[in-house]
């Protein structure tokens, strides 16, 4: 299951701010290890993140980058620290990924759409809390931490962050202002021990 640590809080909430380790959440790279520690600094004392899962529902695995844990409510959050401009459909399995230098291209690649990535890993992890008859909301969020990277174009909606936008404040006021999740409120520990029950161990 990983080691457990506690960090102290941010944005005036004093109570102690949990971080649970499941892995190694420095593979990701800067841009993963940078975005832990704007969670850490900016979400209230009473969130939890779990940064790299791997989660074994009925035979499948999910690896989230971050699930950030709150009463009632679940933001699973993948991490890209891509740079380059990012276009494409907000519905197609692939996105185009590509950049410039003096106004030409030097590379173009495709990557897997991480809407659809993150969506995979909330439905994921939405089947193990409905397992467990828990009511909790379960939300996917993607944030483009690399500051070289440019939206072109629409993602329908969804929400989607980039650091060069401001995409730090957008993402911490999106995952601190949701609204009220629908009928009981099921609690933040009680969500965060049914994750970790469920984090595969291979």
């Amino acid at each position: 299951m990983g080691r457990q640590r506690i960090l102290s809080g941010g944005s005036g909430d004093r109570r102690p701010f949990s971080v649970a380790l499941c892995g190694d959440f420095e593979s990701g790279g800067t841009g993963g290890s940078e975005t832990l520690r704007l969670l850490k600094k900016r979400l209230p004392g009473s969130y939890t993140v779990l940064p790299d899962l791997t989660l074994d529902h009925r035979g499948h695995k999910s690896q989230l980058d971050y699930a950030v844990v709150c009463p009632g409510r679940v933001y699973v959050v993948e991490c890209k620290n891509v740079s380059g401009q990012i276009s494409g459909s907000s519905s197609g399995s692939n996105l185009n990924q590509t950049k410039y230098r003096g106004g030409q291209i030097i590379e173009k690649k495709t990557m897997y759409n991480p809407v659809l990535q993150v969506e995979g890993h909330a439905r994921t992890l939405r089947g193990i809390l409905e397992d467990q008859k828990l009511h909790a909301q379960v939300t996917p969020v993607v944030y483009f931490a690399n500051p070289r990277a440019q939206r072109r174009m629409d993602f329908a909606g969804r929400p989607v962050f980039f650091q060069q936008e401001g995409g730090a404040d957008s993402l911490i006021r999106y995952l601190t202002s949701g609204p009220p999740a629908r009928g009981g409120s099921t609690s933040e520990e009680l969500i965060k021990g049914i994750i970790l029950k469920n984090v595969s161990k291979g």
